[in-house]
């Protein structure tokens, strides 16, 4: 895989201003190439889940509760990407882990189907809980 095109990706996740053109950029380079999707493996992170929730949450302005999350790590890349859903709704993610920064998309089903998107970062605390700091509002298409 072309690192600078990875470079490029994480670069635009914590600096692009229409969210959904980090969307497109992946889709258009990652999302269904071969390639990235054999360097990836399952893997887990209890403190990402944590914060995507906590974003969802204020997005919705309620509790979330994961109905099922699956998370692809590329290690050697610091990234993670995948998808969750909750209550009737399905989402995707990804995350820088070396930089913390990550942004979410979730479609809108209804009939004017705006995707609601989320950029975030966290940041672990001396205590070890996790600060979200949201970092944009929602924004449609």
């Amino acid at each position: 895989m072309d690192l600078e095109l990875m470079e490029t990706l994480k670069y635009k996740m914590a600096t692009e201003k229409k969210i959904s053109d980090i969307w497109e950029y992946f889709m258009d380079y990652f999302g269904d190439h071969e390639e990235f999707i054999k360097l990836g493996a399952s893997t887990n992170d209890d403190n990402l889940i944590a914060v995507i929730g906590q974003s969802l949450g204020t997005l919705y302005q309620k509790d979330v509760v994961f109905l099922q999350t699956f998370m692809i790590g590329l290690p050697e890349y610091n990234f993670i990407h995948g998808g969750f859903t909750f209550e009737k709704r399905f989402g995707n993610f990804l995350y820088d882990t070396e930089f913390k920064v990550g942004v979410i998309t979730i479609p809108d089903m209804s009939p004017e189907g705006e995707n609601k998107f989320i950029r975030f970062t966290s940041t672990e605390l001396p205590e070890g809980t996790l600060n979200n700091i949201m970092r944009s509002t929602p924004l449609g298409l």
